[in-house]
């Protein structure tokens, strides 16, 4: 009993004697030591040999739990190290480092201009080594998470580099161009940034009309469509649900979009490589009523645009081959002939026109004639307006009937 009376002033109130006692040994210990072997000593040293592992690793637990707060030197680097990892609640420089994926000389320059929680150890002879708060390194990790790279971003949204740029220019992500320079951040976007825009976009989608060119998202390149401004315009348009999403896919850049309404947005680079109502009838002499006339009854494609504020429509180059591969206008057949339209027309006999715009007198203006029904006549002039004499013939037996 007299040999095990010191301990019952060590274990009566537990852990608060037994950690008084180890903060005595601190302060008497070796002001100049830099380990805690030489600190405290044979004591620490035997201590160590029973109480690093097993039952009583709780008493080196409250040894390495005082000498965090009291020792200013380094801790983990003897057989205890274990034990100091669970109960310190800081973390070496280089550990800190390797956790958030940075490089020491980094956390380094912040721990310098003081940007950063730390505190100092001395370590080795005459070296200080910093060491960081394990919460404060949990709270920047958690902070890192929020943001990834451009590639990862690309692979999530399923976007070549150059939509992403877009994107980000357009205001349909949170990015950060200065990323680098903060700590809190992984990379330049947000990736909640990128579960919005998924999710505001699934929103808008709608049922897929039947007919009409589509485009993908990841299609909205200027390489494609050209002006850069109208890319964002477009993607701005997209993400107010302005042009619905009419087909969808597993990621966001595979939405597909009506093509008519997207170019609305391309005025500038579509007028560029095409020509206006206006343009085009200056061009060739017909009257601008009939080519409006024509695109309104689907012989002639158009392109629909918006044009300083106001509607207006855009024949592309293969709108207008297309055109000319299937119809002349009777106006200018005759011109070509030197003889009056009217003349032409009763010349033409059976073979038919479309497409003419009636006017308020009676007359037709902006008629056209298929160049098949002319290629048939030149070649079988006879047999054709026989065979269509015999057929208005046979109707109107027909309707007498």
């Amino acid at each position: 009993m007299e040999f095990l009376r010191p301990l019952e002033g060590l274990l009566s109130d537990w852990p608060v004697g037994f950690e008084a006692h180890v903060s005595t040994r601190i302060a008497a210990g070796d002001a100049q030591a830099r380990t805690l072997n030489s600190l405290l000593g044979r004591w620490y040293q035997q201590l160590k040999a029973v109480c690093a592992a097993g039952p009583l690793q709780p008493f080196m637990a409250c040894v390495v739990k005082v000498a965090a707060s009291e020792f200013d030197g380094i801790l983990g680097l003897d057989a205890a190290g274990s034990v100091t990892v669970e109960n310190n609640d800081h973390m070496l420089l280089k550990h800190a480092a390797k956790q958030l994926g940075v490089s020491r000389d980094r956390l380094l320059t912040l721990v310098a201009a003081n940007q950063l929680q730390h505190r100092t150890r001395r370590f080795g002879t005459r070296g200080i080594a910093y060491e960081i708060p394990i919460a404060e390194v949990e709270r920047i990790h958690a902070a890192r998470l929020r943001w990834v790279s451009e590639a990862t971003a690309c692979e999530t949204l399923g976007v070549p580099p150059a939509v992403l740029t877009q994107m980000v220019a357009a205001n349909l992500l949170m990015a950060d161009p200065g990323w680098r320079t903060d700590i809190l951040k992984s990379g330049p976007v947000e990736s909640q940034s990128i579960e919005r825009l998924t999710i505001a976009l699934k929103s808008h989608l709608r049922k897929s009309p039947e007919g009409g060119e589509r485009i993908a998202l990841k299609e909205l390149t200027s390489r494609r469509m050209g002006d850069k401004k109208a890319i964002r315009a477009a993607l701005q348009a997209i993400l107010r649900g302005e042009i619905a999403c009419i087909g969808g896919a597993a990621k966001a850049g595979g939405f597909q979009y009506q093509l008519s309404d997207v170019r609305q947005h391309f005025s500038t680079p579509i007028l560029e490589s095409g020509l206006s109502i206006h343009q085009l009838s200056k061009l060739t002499g017909w009257k601008w009523e009939s080519v409006s006339h024509w695109i309104d009854e689907g012989l002639l494609d158009s392109v629909p645009v918006v044009l300083r504020g106001q509607p207006c429509r855009v024949v592309l180059p293969e709108h207008l081959v297309k055109f000319h591969g299937t119809y002349v206008p009777l106006a200018s057949l005759a011109h070509s002939l030197n003889v009056r339209s009217s003349d032409l027309l009763e010349r033409l006999g059976c073979i038919e026109t479309l497409g003419g715009k009636p006017l308020a007198n009676g007359a037709v203006r902006g008629a056209l004639v298929r160049l098949s029904d002319l290629s048939v006549a030149a070649l079988l002039p006879e047999k054709v307006c026989a065979a269509q004499a015999a057929d208005s013939q046979a109707q109107s037996e027909g309707a007498l009937i």
